[in-house]
């Protein structure tokens, strides 16, 4: 009889070895639900039961999950769970020590364990064992000869649970260095975009696509506080749900009701591992799926710059290594995104002190006025940056525009307007306060009429910048910048730019102004001295001959030549005082005129008569 039983022990021995053995390969190449069912399947066979369970405790340690069963319904696989403490299972757990159950039936009678009521007849439950910490049961259940386990069974039911621990743990620490290796390449990816691009618009996508991808994610997004620090804005989005938000202008009210909010407030992160049962959250139509979710700051210097949203479509999906790692993705993306954003700083502040510089020469460069505005136009435009920006003089005597031009991408949809017009909106405010005007976007501005907010709404301007073009206290005109609704508001830092830009403006206003006068002032001196010089050639021709035709003949030429003059005649008045009669003549005409004894009436119908 010994002889039979140690048989049997020995076969079923080798089989838990053999059970062992295909276990752990098939944890590491089929993942752990392979695994589950040979374990399973090998508990079955062993002890001939017809019922066969796996139960694993949940990350937090507060209930059991069914990972897998044989012989009861697929659908309470990860449906049941079983508190910690309650029931058969919840004892062994909790206990550390198996239990075997002749008739499960008489021992649930009259008690609340909704998951056990599946069990029938006898039952054993062995922990799962990893060194001194139970992550588990193994339940076999109603065996075939309708008998009860005996103690040798629950010896081979015991070994096996051991193995399938063992199993289990080796496949999850393989399954977390796998993950862990990814994390640290994803993070030296990360770093990698984040030293290398200083455009926000091209690193954020990256960022988000990358981290996405390879901690298979159902959405991540990053949000930026506005300039107001009121709002944490969208400002890079994964999949269709991503580019929806972005377009809608998706923002969250930093300290609301949302974790995002949350998160930039209190600068943490924070976890809902089962969104469903999250007080604080902004529940997105546009992501349906999400059971997980994690906001984690972007603080660089010490100051909260906007979050990271990561979700997934398991619940209790991130674990503290994941936050730690993720963490530390989002501080490295939050100091590349404050280096982007120093980067931009200077080169806007490059670009505006290039901008004055060239403004500057403009005051000496003495060209056209047209050219100076149009060119002050363009710089400003492209310093701001602004959609359109007007650079326009007025005579306010005459009430009149004197000369408008118009730079920036958006030029062809300035629409020119009356001085009329102009008076009604800021820029008669402007003109009349001698200050200049700033107006954000969408709100009705006061210091406008009716008619220019309609014109405001008609053209799509947004915020609007007008200065005076001032210069000892004249009103030379306006220099005004434009930005479409869906472009930013301007700053006070873009006014004093504008400002400098108008001063600069005016000076070479009124040195445009001072050379066309001054080049008039030589003209006109030019001209005098070239008259004196003719009247000294004739004065000359005058005292060179006393002969009265002929000193008649060579004034009326000289005259002629010295002035470019088409015609030149000379009249005296005839012995009677009733005539003037031609004495000398240029030209053809003036010699036919001469033959003809040509002569005008004194007072009669002629210049010559009158004059």
């Amino acid at each position: 009889m010994s002889t039979i039983w140690d048989t049997v022990v020995e076969r079923n021995l080798e089989r838990a070895h053999r059970f062992h053995t295909l276990s752990f390969s098939h944890s590491l190449e089929e993942g752990l639900e392979a695994l589950y069912a040979i374990a399973l399947e090998n508990a079955k066979e062993l002890l001939g039961a017809k019922i066969a369970a796996l139960l694993l405790l949940s990350e937090d340690r507060s209930y059991l999950e069914i990972k897998a069963v044989i012989g009861l319904s697929q659908e309470l696989v990860q449906q049941e769970r079983v508190p910690l403490g309650s029931g058969i299972s919840g004892r062994v757990v909790k206990t550390g020590w198996p239990v075997t159950i002749p008739d499960v039936d008489k021992y649930l009678a009259g008690r609340e364990t909704p998951y056990e009521k599946y069990y029938h007849r006898a039952l054993a439950s062995a922990p799962l064992l990893v060194g001194d910490q139970v992550i588990g049961v193994l339940n076999v259940c109603d065996k075939e000869d309708g008998g009860k386990f005996s103690t040798t069974e629950m010896r081979t039911l015991s070994l096996v649970a051991g193995q399938v621990a063992m199993t289990i743990e080796n496949a999850r620490l393989h399954e977390q260095t796998r993950h862990r290796a990814l994390q640290l390449t994803t993070a030296a990816d990360i770093s990698r975009v984040a030293s290398s691009i200083f455009n926000l618009d091209e690193l954020l996508p990256q960022a988000v696509e990358l981290i996405c991808e390879r901690f298979d994610l159902y959405y991540a997004g990053i949000f930026l506080v506005d300039e107001t620090g009121q709002y944490a804005i969208l400002r890079a989005g994964t999949g269709e749900a991503g580019r929806k938000m972005l377009a809608a202008g998706h923002k969250l009210e930093i300290g609301g009701q949302s974790m995002i909010g949350q998160c930039v407030a209190e600068r943490k992160a924070h976890i809902a591992l089962d969104v469903g049962q999250e007080a604080v959250r902004f529940d997105n139509p546009l992501l349906p799926e999400t059971r997980s979710e994690m906001a984690l700051p972007l603080v660089s210097r010490g100051e909260p710059i906007g979050a990271m949203t990561i979700q997934s479509v398991q619940e209790a999906a991130f674990s503290k290594e994941d936050v730690s790692i993720l963490q530390t993705m989002a501080d490295q993306l939050a100091n590349a995104i404050q280096n982007a954003s120093l980067f931009k700083q200077i080169q806007a502040a490059l670009l505006r002190t290039e901008t004055l510089y060239r403004a500057n020469r403009l005051v000496t460069a003495f060209e056209s006025l047209p050219d100076v505005l149009q060119q002050i136009a363009d710089g400003v435009a492209e310093a701001l940056p602004a959609d359109r920006v007007l650079m326009i003089t007025f005579d306010l005597d005459a009430g009149e525009v004197t000369h408008y031009a118009c730079g920036g991408p958006g030029a062809e949809r300035a629409a020119r307007v009356s001085f009329e017009d102009l008076s009604e909106g800021l820029s008669g405010w402007v003109l009349r306060e001698l200050k200049p005007a700033l107006s954000p976007k969408g709100i009705p501005d006061p210091r406008e009429g009716p008619e220019s907010q309609e014109r405001r709404i008609a053209n799509n301007a947004g915020a609007i910048i007008v200065v005076p073009v001032l210069y000892r206290d004249e009103v030379l005109g306006t220099l005004t910048a434009v930005n479409l609704l869906t472009q930013p508001d301007f700053t006070e830092e873009d006014v004093t730019l504008m400002e400098a830009m108008a001063n600069q403006a005016a000076a070479a206003i009124e040195n445009v102004r001072l050379f066309e006068q001054n080049q008039r002032s030589l003209a006109e001196a030019e001209a005098r001295a070239h008259r004196l010089q003719a009247a000294a050639a004739v004065s000359r021709v005058a005292s060179s001959t006393l002969e009265m035709d002929e000193l008649l003949r060579q004034a009326v030429a000289s005259i002629r030549e010295q002035f470019d003059l088409y015609y030149v005649g000379i009249f005296l008045v005839d012995e009677a005082l009733r005539y003037a009669i031609l004495r000398a003549g240029t030209g053809e005409a003036g010699r036919k005129m001469l033959e003809v004894g040509y002569r005008l009436e004194i007072g009669g119908e002629s210049m010559i008569g009158w004059c």
